[in-house]
C-alpha cells in the first residue's frame, strides 16, 4: 500500500505561516492520520482546491494525503471508494477511509473520529465520526 522515496530533509513550506512535516513512509494507518492531522484548522474547503496552498474538498484532500504515501486515488469521494474494499466498523484501523455514500470522504483516526475537509467555510477538521458510514480498506 505505501510507496515513496527518500523522505525530504526538511518540512515543507506551503504558505506564510504553514510547515508540513513530511510523512513517515514506513509508519502506516497511523502515519497516514499523523500526517492528514497537520492540515486540521490550517487548510480550508475550497471548492476546486487540491492543495494545502489552495485548499482541499473531501475527496481531494484524501487524494492528497495518500498520494504522500505513494497511494495514487482518481475521482470524487465515490470513485475513490470504489478503490478500497467496504470492511465492517469493527475492523476499521488508522488510516482507512470513511465514506458516506454519495455524500463526504475522510479518513479514520483509528478511535471514532474522521479527519476530513468538512465543508466551504470550514478548515480540515477531526471530530467524532456520526451517523453510519462505510469503512473503506485501501
Amino acid at each position: 500500500m505505501y510507496g515513496g522515496g527518500a523522505l525530504p530533509a526538511t518540512p515543507l513550506s506551503v504558505g506564510a505561516n504553514m510547515y508540513i512535516n513530511p510523512p513517515d513512509l514506513q509508519g502506516g494507518g497511523p502515519a497516514v492520520v499523523q500526517y492528514a492531522m497537520q492540515f486540521v484548522g490550517m487548510v480550508p474547503y475550497i471548492m476546486g482546491g487540491n492543495s494545502p496552498s489552495t485548499g482541499f474538498t473531501c475527496d481531494t484532500f484524501v487524494r492528497y494525503v495518500y498520494a504522500q504515501f505513494g497511494v495514487h486515488l482518481t475521482g470524487n469521494a465515490v470513485a475513490e471508494a470504489a478503490q478500497g474494499t467496504v470492511i465492517p466498523r469493527s475492523e476499521a484501523v488508522a488510516g482507512d477511509l470513511v465514506y458516506y455514500p454519495h455524500q463526504h470522504i475522510g479518513i479514520y483516526d483509528g478511535n471514532g473520529g474522521i479527519v476530513d475537509a468538512p465543508k466551504p467555510g470550514k478548515d480540515v477538521s477531526h471530530r467524532p465520526i456520526w451517523g453510519n458510514p462505510e469503512f473503506i480498506r485501501l
